[in-house]
Parts: C-alpha cells; sequence; structure tokens
C-alpha cells in the first residue's frame, strides 16, 4: 500500500508540475504545433521519393512516434530534473520505494504520450488523407498505450545516466531521433543495415508501429496479438534494465559526489 500510494503521489504531482504550472502556450506548442512539424516534414520528403504510399507509411510511423515526446524524453528528464533543481538527494535518502515513485511518475507521460499519438491521428486523418476505415479504433487505442508506455521504461535508461553525467539532454534527445531511424518509422526496417535491423528488434517502438500499421489495413488482434506481446515483453525488460542502472548509477554518484551539478 506505501509502493502504491508513493506511485499516486508521484502521479498527480508530476501532473501538477507537468501541466498545470507551465505556460498553456508552451504546452499547446508542444502538443500540437511540433507534432504537425513532424509529420508534415517526412511525409512530404516520403511523398517526393515514393508517392501517395510512402507518404501514408511515413505518415503512420510518426503519428506512433509522437509519443516518444513525452514518453522518452519526459520520463528521462524526470529524473535529471530533480538533479537539475538540487532535489535529487533529498529524493534518494527518503524512505519511498524508487521504482513505485517513477513508475507512478511514468503515468503521466504515458498518458499525455497517447494524447499525443491521438492528436497525431487526427492529422492523419484530415490533413494526410490516410484511410482508418477498416482499423478498429479500440485496439489501435491499446497499441498506443503499450507503446507509451514501454517507451517510459526506455526513457528510464536514458534518465539514469542523468545520475552520472551532466549531459543527459543531449543523450535523450539523441536516443529520440535515433528512434526515427531504427524502429521502422519513415521506411521499412529491412532497409537498415543488419546491425541495425538487430538494434531495432530490441526496441519496443518497432513493434507498436508495425502493429499499428497492420490494425490500419484492417488487422484484428488475433493479427496482432504476436506484435504487442513482443512489445509488451520488452517493455518489461526496459523496465528492469532501466531501474537496475538507474541503482548503479545511484551507487556511482554516491561514490563520487555527483548528485548535483554544482
Amino acid at each position: 500500500m506505501d509502493a502504491l500510494r508513493a506511485a499516486y503521489s508521484s502521479a498527480v504531482f508530476s501532473y501538477k508540475g507537468l501541466l498545470t504550472w507551465i505556460e498553456p502556450r508552451n504546452y499547446i506548442g508542444m502538443k500540437f504545433i511540433v507534432p504537425l512539424l513532424q509529420m508534415s516534414f517526412f511525409a512530404y520528403v516520403a511523398k517526393n521519393a515514393g508517392g501517395a504510399e510512402a507518404m501514408s507509411f511515413a505518415v503512420v510511423g510518426n503519428m506512433v512516434q509522437l509519443c516518444a515526446v513525452t514518453s522518452v524524453l519526459g520520463m528521462s528528464m524526470a529524473v535529471g530534473m530533480e538533479r537539475y533543481f538540487g532535489t535529487l538527494p533529498l529524493l534518494l535518502v527518503s524512505p519511498t520505494n524508487r521504482f513505485a515513485l517513477f513508475m507512478g511518475r511514468s503515468v503521466v507521460y504515458v498518458l499525455d504520450g497517447v494524447t499525443s499519438t491521438l492528436v497525431g491521428l487526427a492529422y492523419a486523418v484530415f490533413l494526410f488523407g490516410v484511410d482508418f476505415s477498416q482499423a478498429n479504433p479500440v485496439l489501435l487505442v491499446v497499441i498506443f498505450l503499450v507503446t507509451s508506455f514501454a517507451l517510459s521504461g526506455f526513457g528510464l535508461l536514458i534518465g539514469s545516466l542523468s545520475l552520472y553525467t551532466r549531459e543527459v539532454v543531449a543523450v535523450a534527445n539523441a536516443s529520440y531521433f535515433a528512434l526515427l531511424i531504427v524502429c521502422g518509422v519513415n521506411f521499412p526496417v529491412t532497409e537498415l543495415p543488419h546491425v541495425l535491423q538487430g538494434l531495432s528488434k530490441v526496441l519496443p517502438l518497432t513493434y507498436g508501429i508495425q502493429a499499428t500499421r497492420e490494425v490500419v489495413q484492417g488487422a484484428s488482434f488475433t493479427d496482432v496479438q504476436g506484435l504487442i506481446g513482443a512489445e509488451i515483453l520488452f517493455m518489461g525488460a526496459l523496465l528492469v534494465v532501466g531501474y537496475f542502472f538507474f541503482r548503479y548509477f545511484e551507487q556511482k554518484a554516491k561514490k563520487k559526489g555527483t548528485f548535483e551539478l554544482i
């Protein structure tokens, strides 16, 4: 019960910190303008390179990848900002279950990530003309939720580096853009070098995008359950590995005194 209470409190305060206290215009820009610019750029590059089919491929891929804005960047900065504002030492000396704390905080990023993807879906339908008439909307939302939650585990893994390095923002941004390359967002994974194809197979976003594309074409849950299962498997693995590295770098930071940036 203490762990659940810590998770709930962390989620509530993260919501207030992220969505209540910031300026609405900044949130609106990140939620509506940035997705439109990203989708438009890759959509029209794909259209000029491969026609309408390539454009639709890129639009759907970027629509799903949008959840990484908050799930990866947000979750990684959830740790980084604690260090930046000088509250990380206070957090780490508290008796609260750290795993429950950060998992509760991830709920905000997961839901916000799904919102980003739904905004992208609206753009895909009304601006880029992607046909969703054969898609099961409930199944799409399930895929978006699983994908967003899985990416929050990846964000925790990246965020753990902030305990040991000053460059967490650069690492987080590089990781975000790497997802655009290796997860089949704008072109098939089979077009990648073999080494990068292997990397794409351990990233849950790859399976989320593939499952979404199949559902858009009319696939049922039975058709994509293998992809969703693989996504859940790697989601669990990333959460465990991310938390392991968090504890590892916590111990390293204690020895080197790098909890604060000053």
